[in-house]
């Protein structure tokens, strides 16, 4: 799911910043168009991005998804929106989105017709 993001994105002129808990996926990000790649695994690895994005995709797992951090990178109204299914819960408390008023949404899995 994250390639077709890349692309997409990048076909669209987005700038381009994976966040990911494994440093394995940086090459693959990367050459598919992916302009920074930064790993979640310091307690301020959000901090260069402060107020700096427009909008989130998140296609993790809940679990591995430092959400209080990333939202802090969002721009005033910013938007992140979760295209999956994870299998653990997201811990949200809606302090995480007063600082800068940002929007969490998800994704419809499948069809009117399928439902």
């Amino acid at each position: 799911m994250i390639d077709f993001a890349i692309m997409f994105a990048k076909a669209l002129g987005a700038k381009v910043v994976v966040f990911s808990h494994s440093p394995n996926k940086k090459d693959d990000c990367m050459k598919l168009g992916a302009d920074e790649f930064v790993t979640t695994d310091s307690d301020d690895f959000a901090k260069p991005h402060f107020d700096k994005l427009d909008f989130l995709l998140s296609a993790a797992d809940a679990a591995k998804i430092p959400l209080d951090q990333l939202l802090t990178t969002l721009k005033v109204g910013g938007n992140c929106v979760s295209v999956g299914l994870p299998d653990d819960k997201w811990e949200l408390h809606p302090m995480m989105m007063a600082g800068n008023g940002c929007s969490i949404g998800t994704t419809h899995i499948g069809s009117k017709k399928e439902a």
